[in-house]
C-alpha cells in the first residue's frame, strides 16, 4: 500500500523504527513503481514514433506526469528518512 508521507499526520505513538521501516518500504514500492511507469512511457513513445495518434499522445503525458508523482513519493519518504 502506498502511503502519501507528506500528508499523513505524525502520531506522536509512532516509534522512530517503525516510521523508518515504513519509509523504506515506500521507496521500495515507488522505485518499482517508477520503473514500471517509464517502461510503460517508453512502450507508448515506442508507438507514437510510428504513429502519431492523439491517443497516443495522452498516454504519454499521463505517463509523465505518474513518473513525476511518483518521484516526489520517493523524494518525500527519503526524507522521513532523513529525518528519523
Amino acid at each position: 500500500m502506498a502511503l502519501r508521507f507528506c500528508c499523513l499526520p505524525r502520531p506522536a505513538h509512532l516509534a522512530r523504527d517503525e516510521k523508518l521501516k515504513l519509509a523504506k518500504r515506500e521507496v521500495v514500492a515507488a522505485e518499482k513503481q517508477l520503473a514500471q511507469f517509464r517502461f510503460m512511457y517508453e512502450q507508448y513513445m515506442k508507438l507514437w514514433q510510428q504513429r502519431q495518434l492523439t491517443y497516443l499522445a495522452q498516454e504519454l503525458q499521463l505517463y509523465l506526469k505518474l513518473i513525476e508523482i511518483t518521484k516526489l513519493r520517493v523524494a518525500g519518504a527519503k526524507k522521513v528518512i532523513g529525518e528519523t
